[in-house]
């Protein structure tokens, strides 16, 4: 019972209005139902992929604490302020095992969590060949322009300058 409450506690910091939960058989499938605060009964199945997504995250974090963790595409059918609280949710399970996110969403790009020790890395591949690894992990080198008097002006690494290009070892911030 204990457990089942704080994953809902955990669950409701993403999708605000998931109250309560259980495990469905219809004789094909199983399914997830969760009960809105409104007492409506919503079906996994029938529900956007990105409801289901969060769910299945969610559960591994909870229910496995250590083992590295690697998630492809979770902003995937994500509105982005629930990608936002849902990078808030993997950044604090984040410190106390590894977690890598594939991503294509500039949402899922955090400078505080870079300035604490996360990495991101672009991978390229060449001619179907091999491939090149890009990173933003020497959080030094950027420390000058987010410590400047202006860093938030609208052409400097604001809330809004979330798009990151890499070309060769360069990287370049966007609005």
């Amino acid at each position: 019972e204990e457990k089942y409450k704080e994953f809902i506690k955990l669950v409701k910091r993403v999708i605000p209005e998931f109250t309560k939960f259980a495990i469905g058989y219809d004789g094909s499938q199983e399914y997830i139902e969760y009960i809105s605060g409104l007492g409506i009964r919503h079906r996994t199945d029938l529900l956007g992929d990105g409801v289901i997504t969060v769910i299945r995250i969610l559960l591994q974090l909870y229910v496995d604490k250590q083992n590295p963790l690697i998630i492809d595409e979770p902003e995937l059918s994500l509105h982005p302020s629930a990608q936002k609280k849902l990078l808030r949710v993997i950044a604090e399970y984040s410190c106390h095992r590894q977690i890598i996110i594939s991503t294509h969403s500039p949402y899922f790009v955090n400078w505080k969590y870079l300035q604490n020790g996360a990495v991101v890395n672009r991978v390229v591949k060449r001619e179907d060949k091999s491939s090149d690894i890009f990173s933003i992990c020497d959080f030094d080198k950027y420390e000058s322009l987010i410590k400047g008097d202006n860093w938030q002006q609208p052409y400097l690494l604001d809330e809004v300058a979330k798009e990151i290009f890499f070309s060769d070892e360069n990287i370049l911030f966007l609005e």
